[in-house]
């Protein structure tokens, strides 16, 4: 599951510091995510990024 950020249009692993706490905001699959147009987030401390 992923923290799509609504506002942004961007979604969130678990690990990465806005995972669940932005105002406006829900939890999807990434599959989901990818499918409805939201990208990835570039927090570097987010797991799987370099």
């Amino acid at each position: 599951m992923v923290w799509v950020n609504l506002d942004t249009k961007v979604y969130h692993r678990e690990g990465d510091r806005w995972y669940g706490r932005t105002v406006h905001g829900k939890y999807m699959s990434e599959a989901d995510a990818n499918r409805q147009g939201y990208r990835l987030s570039k927090e570097k401390d987010e797991p799987g990024r370099p």
